[in-house]
C-alpha cells in the first residue's frame, strides 16, 4: 500500500463519500476512486460498500481504518515535533469533555502557557467522550466511567458529589437534605443513557430498594436544567456543574453517599505526545480547587500518574 492509497482511503473512511474525501486532499474525485480501486484489487478486498453518493466500511475496512487513524496520529505528532524543534510554538489539540465546569479551568491554565496551540472541544456524555478517544476524533477526554480501561492512560482530576436539583416550586426549595427513600414518586428528569450521573442515581436507588419515577429523559445538562426551571420535575447533578441560577438549587442526600469521579484520559500509545504531557501539566496546576477529597491528594501525590484501582474503577457508591 503506497502513501497515497493510504491517504485516499482514510480520507474516504473519515469523510464517508468520495467527493467529500476529493476535497478534503484537494484532487480530483476519480484520482480518489482510482486509489482506493486500485488498493481493493491490489489485495483481493472489499473495503467499502457503495451506495448513491456515500459509502460504509466493511468489516475489512473497519479494520484497516482503526490502523490509519493510528498512523494519521502518529504523523501529527511528529510534525508538533518537528515545530517545537524549530522553535514554532504550534499544534492543535481536541479535546472532549463531560462538560464546561470540568474543562474551562484546565483551558484557561493551558492557554496562558501555550498560547498558540489551537484549541478544539465538544461535550458529550462519558461514553460518547471514550469513544471519540478510541476513534481518534479527540486526543484528550475529560469523563467519568471509563469501559476500555486498559487502553487509557488516566490522570484523576476531581470527585464532585452528585445533588438532587430542584425548580423554586417544588416543596424541597426550602430543604438541604432529603434520604434516597424520598425520592419514591418524585417526578424524575433523567440524563440519557451513557451519563454517569445517571448511572450513579440508578445504582443508589437500587441499594435502597427505591423506585424511580422517570418523566423525561434529555441528553445536555442545559436541557435538564430548563426542564427543572419549568416545573416538568426533578434531576441530578454533579454539584460542580450548577449553575449560578437563582431559580435552582442543590439538595444533598442525607444517606447515601453519591459521587462521580471526573478522570483526564487519552489513549496509552499517545500519553508521550508533548501537546498531552502539556495538557497533563496544566490540569495538575488547577487541581486545588477541583473538589479532591484529602485522600486522593494523599494518593496523587505519592504517585502523580497513578490509574485508579478497580474497586474505585466500578464508582458504584463512592
Amino acid at each position: 500500500m503506497t502513501p497515497t492509497q493510504m491517504r485516499s482511503f482514510h480520507a474516504v473512511a473519515k469523510s464517508g463519500s468520495f467527493t467529500a474525501a476529493a476535497e478534503m486532499l484537494h484532487v480530483s474525485q476519480p484520482t480518489v476512486t482510482t486509489q482506493v480501486s486500485t488498493l481493493e484489487e491490489l489485495y483481493g478486498v472489499e473495503l467499502f460498500y457503495r451506495h448513491g453518493r456515500g459509502v460504509h466500511l466493511t468489516e475489512t475496512g473497519r479494520m484497516l481504518f482503526a490502523l490509519t487513524q493510528l498512523a494519521t496520529a502518529n504523523i501529527e505528532e511528529a510534525v508538533d515535533l518537528l515545530k517545537e524543534a524549530g522553535g514554532l510554538r504550534a499544534g492543535r489539540l481536541r479535546i472532549a469533555a463531560i462538560g464546561p465546569a470540568q474543562v474551562t479551568r484546565i483551558l484557561i491554565a493551558f492557554h496562558r502557557r501555550h498560547p498558540k496551540v489551537e484549541l478544539a472541544v465538544t461535550f458529550g456524555n462519558s461514553l460518547e467522550v471514550e469513544n471519540a478517544l478510541l476513534s481518534y476524533r479527540a486526543d484528550i477526554g475529560i469523563l467519568g466511567e471509563l469501559h476500555e480501561f486498559q487502553r487509557f492512560h488516566v490522570q484523576r482530576y476531581s470527585r464532585p458529589e452528585i445533588v438532587i436539583v430542584v425548580g423554586r416550586d417544588h416543596p424541597w426549595w426550602g430543604r438541604r437534605r432529603v434520604r434516597i427513600e424520598d425520592l419514591a414518586g418524585q417526578p424524575m428528569i433523567m440524563r440519557e443513557p451513557g451519563s454517569e450521573t445517571r448511572r450513579i442515581l440508578e445504582q443508589a436507588a437500587r441499594n435502597s430498594g427505591t423506585v424511580l419515577s422517570q418523566v423525561m429523559e434529555i441528553g445536555s445538562r442545559e436541557g435538564l436544567m430548563a426542564a427543572i426551571v419549568g416545573g416538568i420535575g426533578i434531576g441530578a447533578a454533579s454539584e460542580e456543574e450548577l449553575p449560578p441560577h437563582r431559580l435552582v438549587r442543590p439538595v444533598r442526600i442525607s444517606n447515601s453517599e453519591m459521587s462521580t469521579i471526573v478522570d483526564i484520559a487519552c489513549l496509552q500509545e499517545r500519553k508521550s505526545a508533548r501537546l498531552h504531557r502539556a495538557f497533563f501539566e496544566a490540569a495538575d496546576q488547577t487541581k486545588s480547587n477541583s473538589g479532591l477529597n484529602h485522600s486522593d491528594r494523599k494518593r496523587r501525590k505519592a504517585a502523580p500518574n497513578d490509574i485508579p484501582s478497580a474497586s474505585e474503577k466500578s464508582r458504584t457508591m463512592l
